[in-house]
């Protein structure tokens, strides 16, 4: 679908205006260099999230299938210290990937309101110069 979407928006777009669809789309190779570096690092940051709160989650379901065992031992303290300890890496992980996702967000948003503004004075200097019929298709 957003095949199809991404296709006949660059159809429409074409018609109106074929100067403007190639400026506009200038973005798209920043876009792509910025995702083709940041996420394989993204990715690996979000594994050891992943890896720290399957750890979490096992230790859960140790405790829950043998509670009585737990409860009947006295063994809720230092059970609990292990869960919350696995919890704590978990957090400790996220932490470092929102700064990673940040690095990733930041130059793309920087693209696309630079584009917006490029789309702008490039739609209104080819509207003065008469290669576009309408204001609205600037705005478009």
């Amino acid at each position: 679908m957003s095949i199809a979407l991404t296709i006949s928006a660059y159809a429409i777009a074409f018609r109106y205006s074929w100067a403007m669809t190639l400026v506009t789309s200038s973005a798209i190779l920043f876009v792509l260099l910025v995702y083709s570096i940041t996420t394989p690092i993204l990715i690996k940051k979000l594994q050891k999230v992943e890896k720290a709160n399957e750890k979490a989650a096992s230790v859960a379901g140790e405790i829950f299938s043998s509670i009585r065992a737990v409860l009947s031992l006295g063994a809720q303290p230092a059970l609990t210290n292990k869960y919350f300890s696995c919890v704590d890496e978990a957090k400790i992980h996220g932490l470092a990937l929102s700064l990673q996702m940040a690095l990733q967000l930041a130059p793309i948003f920087f693209s696309m309101y630079s584009t917006f503004a490029l789309a702008f004075w490039f739609g209104l200097k080819l509207f003065r110069e008469g290669h576009v019929a309408s204001i609205s298709t600037v705005i478009m």
